[in-house]
């Protein structure tokens, strides 16, 4: 383990009674350039530029520093001038250097033999609780671990009677609650930290107090976060590097147990996601995954998509919907993706039908205000990418046709997207019929409207009566358009398909504002 002078300031009273007459710190507090501490004598050899030099006021008042160094003057006094090209401290009221030095090695032996025991303790995946505990000694806040979605893991505090501890055993695992999640979300201190990538302060106006905290990333992604809470004594220079190293050995652990984002297996995600995009899933792997959820590779499924914000997605509460869902539904895996959240819901595993379902999931987007796009039903999870896309045709099409409602079932706009992809690649134009074309070219030459009088025929089954009724003609007046359309077109729109062809493209060109 390396150390700094911050270490140094804040925690020596722990092993020596001092009196501190000066500092002059100018590193990163998250810097740690000494290795090791030693006396330094007037007639001392040059030592190498990481080691901590003990020195005396008169050796400080001779010069006999060099630039860039670390120093500590054992007995500091008025006659000593402060410098600004080295790092020291200056304490009053020792007894000798060696005590001084006694301390300081008493000090880094201590912070080295618990940097060594967190990593054993990570090494043979011990309680996240277990690295907290050790670690009070050092920072003395009560110190806690979130996820991402605001659960707690483990929390920590010295010891007290139960009324004058800052937690309770209750908090262990659970969540913060739907009003300060709410409350996070909108809070522009809170945003601002989630970017965050060294130790930090959170103010104290949200919860009353001030917090040190530190983010944990997994593959660049936010999963976690370290804090320690200023509730004993004030938060310290030294709690930086402190909080850091505590956090990196926590990343070590997580990623050592494959945390994953969510409530479940890490891998399950990358199976799923694989599938949805069409890229190729080892079966037996796949099904072994499954097999941590008690899942079958031919269970029933639904999945659902549900599109996200920008703001829901750089906030990354959204996780907390997600373990939500996860902790409130039988059979639910929830998956952040790029811009949406996917959920695939086992009905064999949760033996509920897929409306129950629903209807409880939907309860619980509308605290978010959220819409949902919902597949049909489908046996077989590696069948999952065609009922994906259902998914998200479902929430495509239906914010555009239905956009006051929150939930859009595939089934209900399954005509529209067929619609919608009849004509592939291809111009609509080049798909009209040759006699369709003819129609519409005389209607724009001689200001008819005699397409529309065709749309309205086939769609009202081919009667004559009940069209006249919408168009509010005469029954001569239609009988003349009727001749005239089939002397334009010279089709036969008693044959079947023909028909059924002039009518998928009027509805065609009806969404597209054609006709």
């Amino acid at each position: 383990m390396t150390y700094n002078l911050y270490m140094i300031k804040d925690l020596l009273e722990n092993y020596l009674h001092h009196t501190l007459a000066v500092s002059h710190l100018i590193s990163d507090r998250l810097s740690c350039p000494i290795k090791n501490v030693l006396i330094s004598h007037s007639s001392s050899l040059s030592m190498p530029s990481d080691w901590l030099r003990i020195i005396s006021a008169q050796d400080w008042k001779e010069q006999r520093i060099s630039e860039g160094r670390f120093y500590l003057i054992w007995n500091w006094d008025q006659e000593c001038k402060k410098r600004n090209d080295c790092e020291y401290l200056g304490f009053q009221h020792l007894v000798s250097a060696d005590a001084l030095l006694f301390a300081t090695q008493k000090l880094f032996e201590e912070l080295q033999q618990w940097e060594l025991t967190l990593y054993d303790i990570a090494a043979r995946n011990g309680d996240m609780e277990e690295l907290g505990k050790i670690s009070l000694k050092f920072l003395g806040n009560p110190i806690c671990l979130y996820t991402a979605s605001l659960q707690n893991i483990f929390i920590c505090e010295q010891s007290k009677p139960r009324q004058l501890m800052f937690f309770q055993p209750e908090d262990i695992h659970n969540y913060l609650s739907a009003e300060e999640i709410e409350g996070l979300r909108f809070n522009p201190d809170f945003l601002g930290t989630l970017d965050t990538t060294v130790p930090a302060i959170f103010p104290d106006e949200f919860w009353g107090y001030r917090i040190l905290y530190d983010n944990i990333r997994k593959e660049g992604i936010y999963i976690a976060r370290l804090m320690t809470c200023e509730i004993d004594r004030p938060i310290r220079d030294a709690d930086y590097c402190l909080l850091r190293k505590l956090a990196n050995i926590m990343k070590y652990a997580i990623e050592k147990e494959n945390w994953a984002i969510n409530g479940h297996v890490a891998f399950i995600d990358d199976y799923i996601t694989n599938l949805i995009h069409g890229t190729y899933v080892d079966s037996s792997k796949l099904s072994s995954a499954l097999q941590f959820m008690n899942w079958k590779m031919q269970d029933e499924f639904f999945c659902v998509k549900i599109p996200l914000s920008a703001e829901d997605e750089k906030i990354n509460t959204m996780a907390a919907l997600c373990a939500k869902l996860e902790t409130s539904i039988p059979g639910c895996l929830a998956i952040l993706g790029n811009k949406y959240i996917l959920l695939l819901f086992n009905l064999t595993y949760s033996k509920n039908n897929r409306e129950q379902i629903v209807s409880f999931m939907i309860s619980i987007l509308r605290e978010y205000v959220l819409h949902a796009g919902i597949s049909m039903p489908f046996s077989g999870i590696e069948a999952i990418q065609s009922y994906y896309l259902q998914a998200h045709y479902a929430l495509e099409i239906g914010e555009k046709e239905d956009p006051t409602i929150w939930y859009y079932r595939y089934e209900h706009y399954e005509y529209s997207h067929i619609l919608e992809n009849l004509t592939g690649d291809m111009d609509l134009e080049a798909l009209y019929p040759i006699g369709l074309k003819k129609l519409l070219r005389y209607d724009k030459k001689h200001n008819r409207e005699y397409t529309f009088a065709l749309k309205t025929y086939l769609e009202q089954n081919m009667s004559v009566t009940a069209t006249i009724r919408q168009l509010y003609i005469q029954k001569s007046t239609f009988i003349y358009q009727l001749k005239r359309i089939h002397d334009i077109t010279n089709v036969n729109f008693e044959d079947t398909q023909t028909r059924m062809l002039y009518s998928m493209i009027f509805q065609i060109m009806e969404k597209r504002g054609l006709i």
